[in-house]
């Protein structure tokens, strides 16, 4: 249960992750897909400051697995106040 928002906390490279708020509720906090997610993470931490050219290049995992975008946080098991880890996809090799 959410008290105000449904907040996870997010560790990212460079430090600049934190609290996200997901969802005004926990039912929709339990439908977020990851695709919804990465937009909110994108927007919230302004990725060029990572050196990110678009959200194609981040990725998330949460206990140890690496998360798709079409899956939700209910399918994972995620819920408010977990930590979940991002990826930064770089180019190259």
């Amino acid at each position: 249960m959410c008290r105000g928002s449904c907040q996870v906390l997010l560790n990212s490279p460079g430090g600049n992750g934190g609290i996200i708020d997901v969802a005004s509720s926990t039912e929709d906090f339990r439908k977020t897909t990851l695709r919804k997610f990465k937009q909110l993470v994108v927007e919230r931490i302004q990725a060029p400051n990572l050196g990110i050219i678009g959200n194609e290049d981040v990725g998330f995992m949460f206990r140890s697995k690496q998360l798709e975008e079409e899956k939700t946080f209910a399918y994972y098991g995620i819920k408010p106040m977990s930590t979940i880890v991002m990826v930064v996809r770089l180019p190259g090799g």
